[in-house]
């Protein structure tokens, strides 16, 4: 019998030390659970796809090299189903890539909305010749950004309207959403306190990052708002000019085609059907001598 206190009675064979080493090294052996919740929390951040900011994080908070993360990546969305709770892993993954993809909807809104209003404001000055309008030149386009949001006026619904904000205030919020990104409100708030525009506006300078945030979810709502009546717009449009397009091919086509009225020819030439012969009919039988009625009475 063998001696369970004896480790020399469990002396592995060469074929089995072999395996062994092997198998440890397709492991992860100095992986640990904290290694692992990092790794977690970056594909909750990022998202399972983003592989580069994944192995950024991990890389930094746990200083392992980048070929070993990769292929910790791959071996993790290989196995995955072999760990316990790993419904709850996945789900934490998914709400995460579901943010993702949300402030992903919000950015792309804000920039129709500030794309569409810089080409109604400023569209037809930059297609005309010439760089100034006047004696002032016009800026550079890629600062129009610091000029529209005093212009913008926005489609309140029922109950967004707020008194304690204005259009420009609410303008330069989005500006500002679009220039720092969603959710960014404390560098909004240093935004407005250093904007020489409102240096006398004391509430806008006075609200915090959370009131800032809050009237920055109501902005999002009227911009997503304001993008869908525009997109039916523009459909109901496209559809009036296919019907008009449609309804000129079809006169044309029924001008170009031959009326039925018109008599059809041969030759060049029409006929009746009344037409008469003018040839005249001459009797050849020969009058016989005995017949008095032919001739003249003497």
């Amino acid at each position: 019998e063998k001696n369970l206190d004896d480790d020399s009675s469990f002396s592995l064979s060469p074929e089995e030390a072999t395996e062994k080493d092997k198998l440890l090294a397709e492991g992860f052996p100095d992986w640990s659970k904290k290694d692992f919740k990092v790794f977690c929390s970056g594909l909750e951040r990022y998202g399972r796809y983003n592989i580069f900011n994944v192995v950024k994080v991990v890389v930094s908070e746990t200083g392992k090299e980048e070929a070993e993360i990769k292929r910790y990546y791959v071996a993790f969305w290989l196995n995955y189903r072999r760990i316990n709770d790993w419904k709850k892993v996945i789900d934490k993954v998914e709400k995460g890539e579901k943010k993702i993809l949300r402030l992903r909807q919000i950015r792309d809104a804000i920039q129709d909305l500030v794309e569409r209003h810089i080409e109604e404001k400023y569209g037809d000055l930059y297609s005309k010749e010439g760089n100034s309008v006047g004696e002032n030149p016009l800026p550079p386009r890629n600062q129009l950004l610091y000029y529209c949001w005093q212009t913008m006026v926005f489609n309140y619904g029922v109950g967004q309207k707020s008194r304690a904000y204005s259009d420009q205030e609410d303008g330069f919020l989005i500006c500002m959403m679009h220039r720092h990104g969603y959710g960014a409100a404390e560098r909004i708030r240093m935004e407005i306190r250093r904007a020489w525009q409102f240096r006398f506006n004391w509430y806008f300078k006075s609200r915090s990052a959370q009131d800032l945030q809050k009237r920055c979810d109501i902005l999002v709502k009227v911009v997503e708002k304001e993008n869908d009546e525009s997109r039916k717009k523009e459909d109901k449009e496209e559809v009036k000019v296919e019907l008009d397009e449609g309804k000129d091919k079809a006169l044309q086509l029924s001008s170009q085609q031959p009326s039925e009225d018109q008599p059809q020819c041969m030759n060049g030439l029409s006929k009746s059907p009344n037409t008469h012969s003018d040839v005249v009919e001459i009797d050849s039988n020969p009058v016989s001598a005995g017949d008095s009625s032919s001739h003249p009475t003497l």
